[in-house]
């Protein structure tokens, strides 16, 4: 079994923008969960600590999302500058700017 692992939630997330926008804000809290918490190889390419290699179909299934749900949700987050995103062939980094 994997060792457990916390993430903290500043109480003062009430007042962030996405807080009332259900599926950027559930999306987002799914990124912050599933963000690697030390570097690691992913197809020969380095996913940093505090980022995860993902595809939007497979945050849709993980989510019960439509795919067209998660992409607004992304596109959001990338909006305010919450995640960086870069694209490869089949999948796409996701990083969280202040995930430290």
């Amino acid at each position: 079994m994997a060792p457990t692992t916390y993430i903290k939630l500043d109480r003062g997330i009430i007042h962030w923008v996405w807080y009332t926008e259900p599926d950027t804000f559930r999306v987002f809290v799914h990124l912050l969960i599933s963000a690697n918490i030390t570097d690691h190889l992913f197809s020969d390419i380095t996913i940093k600590r505090g980022s995860l290699a993902t595809s939007h179909a497979s945050l849709a299934d993980a989510l019960g999302l439509t795919i067209s749900k998660v992409r607004k949700a992304i596109r959001n987050l990338k909006e305010t500058g919450e995640i960086e995103t870069t694209r490869y062939a089949n999948f796409q980094v996701i990083k969280i700017v202040k995930y430290d």
